[in-house]
């Protein structure tokens, strides 16, 4: 089998135990590159013996328009499908065969090959957990041969947007064994929550305005909240609809994201170099490959969307951002441990469990803890649907 992908300065190799089938140990290179194959896996060897075999993964999703080319003209005979867009943490569910023809399912993250845990986070723990609610997501996806892209969110796994619920998942769509995206409604998707569907239309040849009138339907559903610190405006919270994503249906699917004003901030990132909100999620987002992300770690993925002058007029922005990420990460990570360790009940009991935090840290960010401390626990643990 050829490399399904270039490897040279665009792919990494990696050897890891699959945590959900222990028994194999499986060797590869994981594509880092923003194409259609981002994330993809090229399993080489499992278990020492060679089995080569290409994982498709979530493809990177891009706006219909750029500078070059000006504004995507799709095929006018397509249906065009729009979904909402999820904030929160991207999985992979996905098969492989071992030699034998033995086939097993798995899970990732966009840039590692497994889920697993990790300093500042555990998104097999949170995983597990929605496994145990929507348990025939494994069986699905080995019979229907398909990997299927979930997103996991809820406030225990927060990037910007404001959930009300604790933690849940959204199968977004699929890809079969030749790359191609399945949208949603070819998908069999009544064991568990998928996407919500906004509208669909027929392309014809107005895609452009149908793309301007989802835009303004999202800035009708996004709530904002700003601050100012430090001289700069900055997003406080916000709650509702985090973006669209617009699949243009026609042997397959084309992908498209879409978001509202103060999300995708195009007048501002113009003018000042990269808006606050898309460093933070950025950063937030590269802790998913490593529990030490770096400037030029955060440079390269900036890369993909902004050029090396925004980011740059961004530099001091950035190197704050990753040490105050850093900081809160931390933070949450020691907190989880106390807490479990003491065995606390924050809904019980919060007079004894805040009197025990408030000896161990700064009265200033009391409130600070206990925000997580009840976006983590106070919801109560994921039961098996």
């Amino acid at each position: 089998m050829d490399e399904p992908f270039t490897l040279a300065g665009n792919a990494e190799a990696f050897e890891q135990v699959d945590p959900y089938n222990p028994q194999n140990t499986v060797k590869g290179y994981i594509n880092r590159s923003g194409n259609t194959k981002y994330g993809a896996l090229w399993i080489t060897h499992i278990n020492g013996i060679e089995r080569q075999q290409m994982i498709w993964a979530t493809p990177k999703m891009h706006y219909p328009y750029d500078e070059k080319h000006g504004f995507y003209q799709p095929n006018k005979t397509a249906q065009v499908e729009v979904y909402e867009k999820y904030d929160g943490t991207n999985i992979l569910g996905f098969s492989y065969k071992d030699s034998d023809g033995k086939q097993f399912v798995s899970y990732k993250t966009r840039l590692r090959p497994f889920l697993g845990e990790s300093k500042f986070g555990d998104f097999k723990r949170l995983w597990d957990e929605i496994l145990m609610k929507y348990p025939d997501i494994p069986k699905h996806i080995s019979d229907q041969d398909l990997n299927l892209s979930f997103e996991l969110f809820g406030k225990r796994n927060k990037i910007l947007i404001d959930y009300d619920v604790p933690l849940d998942v959204a199968l977004l769509f699929g890809v079969d064994v030749t790359g191609i995206v399945i949208p949603p409604t070819e998908i069999d998707d009544n064991y568990v929550p998928h996407a919500n569907l906004i509208e669909t239309f027929p392309c014809g040849d107005n895609f452009e305005e149908q793309y301007k009138r989802t835009r303004e339907y999202l800035n009708s559903k996004l709530i904002v909240v700003k601050v100012e610190v430090d001289g700069e405006e900055k997003i406080e919270s916000l709650s509702g609809m985090e973006g669209a994503v617009m699949y243009v249906v026609k042997d397959g699917a084309i992908q498209f994201k879409a978001k509202p004003d103060v999300v995708q901030d195009i007048h501002w990132a113009a003018s000042k170099g990269i808006p606050y909100h898309s460093i933070y999620t950025t950063i937030i987002n590269a802790y998913e490959e490593t529990d030490e992300p770096t400037f030029e770690l955060i440079h390269s993925l900036l890369l993909e969307e902004f050029d090396e002058s925004q980011i740059e007029r961004r530099r001091i922005a950035i190197y704050k951002m990753l040490d105050a990420i850093k900081f809160e990460k931390k933070l949450k990570a020691e907190l989880r441990e106390e807490y479990a360790k003491m065995g606390f009940d924050i809904v019980a009991d919060k007079r004894t469990c805040m009197r025990h935090f408030g000896q161990l840290y700064d009265k200033k960010i009391a409130g600070k803890i206990y925000g997580y401390l009840m976006d983590e626990f106070g919801g109560g643990r994921i039961e098996k649907k």
